[in-house]
């Protein structure tokens, strides 16, 4: 189950790239961040990914379970 997002404002629409930034909790990113990547429209957008914890292979792992979620 995710959580929804109060609030959520987010346009996105005006920009190319989006840099997301995120925690990395217990080697998972936190599911509001599948949420997010659910209701956005980021099939023609660059995403950059950013984590205070993105060893090599964690990074390899989260873009793989990405391409698979769309």
């Amino acid at each position: 189950m995710r959580p929804a997002i109060a609030n959520n404002s987010s346009e996105n629409s005006g920009y190319e790239t989006i840099f997301l930034g995120l925690p990395v909790w217990r080697s998972e990113c936190p599911m509001i961040v599948w949420t997010f990547l659910d209701a956005e429209e980021l099939a023609d957008k660059t995403l950059i990914f950013l984590s205070h914890n993105s060893s090599e292979l964690w990074l390899r792992e989260y873009l793989t379970k990405y391409k698979n979620f769309r």
